[in-house]
């Protein structure tokens, strides 16, 4: 008897750490996260607008994005805005820029499964995407993001 209480207690000691024990989702999260760092992508979650968020089981997406080079004050090239959607069919969910347009659509065409969105800013690029995947998929997220760049710059 003294055995089994002995038992139950060990049990009941060691249970917790089990719980808090990362489940597989999480280290794949780690995983791609820092791949991302190695690649020099940040990676933040960021909450979607309300038009997207119909569109999504959450109103947070995870993005993955790089910042463009800083450039002295008096020399700040003013770069173009775009913000589309790569979800199936390409799909213009800002202004649409007409000038470059299939450039970017070409570019877009090569981002890998997952991936919904994608954001360029005066001082960014970004993708937004589900998570899913190897670390293959953050290779060729990061190689999108500087194609994206340059064409920004030009």
């Amino acid at each position: 008897m003294v055995y089994i209480v002995i038992i139950l207690v060990i049990i009941m000691l060691i249970s917790p750490i089990a719980w808090m024990r990362p489940s597989p989702r999480q280290k794949q999260l780690v995983r791609l996260r820092e791949c991302a760092g190695k690649q020099h992508l940040q990676v933040s979650i960021r909450r979607l607008s309300d038009k997207l968020q119909r569109r999504h089981d959450s109103p947070n997406m995870a993005c993955y994005l790089k910042h463009h080079a800083r450039a002295k004050a008096n020399n700040v090239k003013q770069r173009p805005k775009w913000f589309v959607s790569v979800v199936g069919e390409f799909e213009w969910i800002s202004r649409k820029d007409c000038a470059r347009a299939s450039q970017l659509k070409q570019i877009c065409s090569h981002l890998p499964d997952g991936c919904c969105y994608l954001e360029a800013e005066q001082d960014f690029v970004g993708v937004y995407w589900l998570e899913k995947g190897d670390e293959d998929r953050v290779d060729k997220i990061a190689k999108v993001i500087n194609d994206v760049m340059q064409l920004q710059n030009q």
